[in-house]
């Protein structure tokens, strides 16, 4: 299928048009680069330095540390 689309639009508009992805209505972000920014920052952060015994960040413990964080 999408072998299908990027051919039918080489063959309206050339190869920067294949290459490229046309503008859609699409849906607005919901989570703001200075959020992304900030959940990163934290994660590059060790647990110990938030009072947790873990040496490093597992995916449920993470998640749950912003949860608790953001409520």
């Amino acid at each position: 299928m999408a072998v299908r689309l990027c051919i039918n639009k080489y063959n309206v508009g050339g190869i920067k048009a294949a290459l490229q992805d046309n503008e859609g209505r699409g849906r607005k972000a919901e989570i703001t680069d200075a959020d992304i920014t900030w959940v990163i920052n934290k994660a590059c952060q060790k647990p110990k330095d938030f009072e947790y015994s873990a040496e490093l960040w597992y995916p449920a413990s993470f998640t749950r540390f912003i949860n608790s964080i953001t409520e």
